[in-house]
């Protein structure tokens, strides 16, 4: 996909003083020295090309985890590797090893955080081919009828909407765009992209029936697939046409064109990347983008260079500027693709000495287990849930002190590897801790020959007055200044520590016991003193979501919220609070969006 470099330019190429020379001129612009090497290639290419660098005051790291959120970057689960696809609960079932669809979208599933990253790098669409992702999206008489009908051609519902095919609708999209002052090539790519092939006559975006408020229409068209949330129709997007009157093929073209412009590329989403990421400099961050498919840059950039080449060679000698983002600290090198194979590296069983660990979850990765102080060897075993996944540090284990790890690795298919830690701690080292008020949980205690039994409850104190040793921040209702992260061992040992016949009950808000896990949003915990038993909810500010994380999903239910699509239960609106006003603003998502990006930190 590549054109041969000519004499002329291999000569050039080869040239020391000239490639230095040239190296120096993109460094004066501002490209990093890891772009250098790909952008110097498609140069001795394309003489007249022009790379303009952006500067995107961000980590890299922080954009991809702000670009994390769920839904906002989906991959067709049929065509690509395990590896691209998402692990995440809302995503992948560790049971059947297999990955829902999300809400909306058919054969479409959250993208990992590898594939992620991998199209996010900006020196992956470096070559002559991708780089048109990179390409400023205003109009240019270059932009030829042949070009676009070169795109849109395999369409053949065009057929169905006008006298002359597709020939006809390049017309009117080259017409179109000039008026809205779009390139005409995108808007053909972005109709292709969204469209396909389809020829299905009942297609209600190409002027099939819908219903609209109880009654059926026909003749309304989105080639762009812009969706409606009115919940009025049968179909989002020929409920969105109707709404805006597309009534015909031309108003459907050029209300699309107009959207993407007014919506996008004025504000300074004008390119293929930016319309997908929202990271340019002038828009907010993460939450205002065109399309969910991660890989529609590369798909959509590719169509474009196909439809130059094959149709508008020329086009390709003139000066076609590129706008090519920079992050802060980037690898060093381009982010590699997901290894292919599965990524499922969980454990479905641990145990020691044949007794299933206490409280084993195949998402948890740390255990206490408490030994009798003559223990000399444990016999440790353990399964995963797919047979690609491989095992290493079980077996028969030496105790050789009162306080060691074992760690088992799990390595998955494609070599990922996921690190599960057992603290043994024998009964001497108990003790010690017990009387330093450490935070060792004295509640993951495993049935097997080794544990230590429970002392009898017989001597508690006052609920108040072990709350007041938790480590924690409480009120009547809820326990805070639960730092994200934490394990709920960290309380349950705090309170073992003060009084160890205090009883420390911890549930997930679906009900599930939980003794060596992260706190969430939403959990509940018990303490049953001297004087009865009180039950707290536990709030991690900024945790709207209750998965005991801060990512964009918590402040996109917030925005929600306040927008009226999305009501929160009294401890999430409690969480959501992070300013601590008594209300839910702007401002507070504001602050989720900081703590994200490392600007801020979230006052527990």
């Amino acid at each position: 996909n590549t054109t041969k470099l000519s004499k002329t330019a291999e000569n050039y190429y080869k040239s020391k003083e000239n490639l230095n020379n040239y190296y120096s001129n993109l460094r004066n612009k501002g490209f990093p020295e890891s772009y250098l090497t790909y952008l110097a290639e498609i140069h001795a290419r394309h003489t007249n090309w022009i790379f303009t660098p952006e500067k995107i005051n961000i980590n890299f790291d922080n954009v991809v985890i702000g670009e994390n959120g769920n839904g906002a970057n989906l991959l067709e689960k049929n065509y690509f590797s395990k590896s691209y696809l998402s692990l995440n609960s809302n995503t992948y079932n560790v049971n059947t090893d297999d990955y829902r669809e999300y809400n909306g979208e058919p054969g479409y599933v959250n993208a990992s955080r590898e594939a992620i990253a991998y199209y996010m790098d900006p020196r992956n669409y470096l070559n002559e081919k991708y780089i048109f992702a990179f390409e400023t999206l205003g109009y240019s008489n270059n932009q030829s009828i042949d070009v676009v009908n070169s795109i849109i051609k395999p369409q053949a519902f065009w057929g169905r909407l006008y006298s002359n095919g597709s020939a006809g609708a390049s017309n009117d999209i080259v017409t179109s765009s000039k008026d809205v002052g779009i390139s005409a090539v995108h808007v053909a790519s972005r109709i292709k992209q969204e469209m396909g092939n389809s020829n299905y006559s009942g297609d209600s975006r190409v002027g099939g029936n819908f219903t609209y408020s109880g009654k059926t229409y026909s003749g309304y068209y989105n080639f762009f697939n812009i969706k409606s949330w009115s919940g009025k129709g049968s179909s989002i997007y020929a409920s969105y046409a109707y709404e805006n009157g597309w009534n015909s093929p031309v108003k459907g073209i050029k209300g699309g064109a107009s959207f993407m412009y007014n919506g996008y590329i004025s504000v300074n989403q004008d390119t293929l990347y930016y319309e997908k990421f929202d990271v340019s400099t002038t828009n907010g961050h993460y939450d205002h983008q065109y399309m969910q498919n991660l890989a529609a840059t590369v798909q959509e950039g590719g169509t474009k260079y196909v439809g130059y080449k094959n149709n508008n060679a020329s086009y390709l000698n003139t000066a076609i500027n590129f706008v090519i983002p920079v992050y802060n600290n980037m690898p060093n090198y381009a982010v590699v693709a997901p290894k292919v194979g599965s990524v499922s590296n969980y454990l479905s069983s641990l145990k020691v000495d044949s007794s299933s660990l206490n409280g084993f979850s195949y998402k948890t990765t740390n255990y206490n287990v408490y030994l009798k102080s003559t223990t000399k060897t444990v016999n440790i075993s353990a399964t995963t849930y797919v047979s690609t996944a491989k095992i290493s540090g079980t077996g028969k284990i030496n105790i050789t002190s009162d306080n060691q790890t074992q760690k088992i690795n799990v390595t998955a298919q494609n070599g990922k590897v996921r690190t599960y830690n057992i603290n043994f701690i024998r009964e001497k080292a108990k003790e010690e801790s017990s009387n330093n008020n450490t935070n060792n949980s004295s509640t993951t205690n495993n049935n097997n020959q080794n544990a230590t039994t429970n002392t009898p409850d017989t001597s508690k104190k006052p609920v108040a007055d072990v709350m007041n040793h938790s480590g924690f921040k409480y009120n009547g209702q809820f326990m805070f200044g639960i730092n994200v992260g934490t394990n709920v061992s960290k309380l349950i040992g705090n309170i073992s520590a003060y009084n160890k016949y205090t009883g420390v009950s911890i549930k997930s808000s679906a009900g599930k016991s939980k003794t060596n896990e992260i706190f969430k949003t939403g959990d509940t915990i018990t303490i049953t003193g001297s004087d009865g038993s009180k039950t707290y909810t536990a709030i991690i500010y900024g945790d709207v979501s209750g998965d005991g994380k801060i990512t964009p999903a918590d402040y996109l239910q917030i925005k929600d919220n306040i927008m009226g699509k999305y009501k929160l239960s009294k401890e999430r609106t409690t969480a959501a609070d992070v300013n601590k006003d008594g209300k839910i603003t702007p401002a507070d998502y504001l602050q989720i969006k900081d703590s994200i990006l490392g600007k801020y930190k979230i006052n527990q």
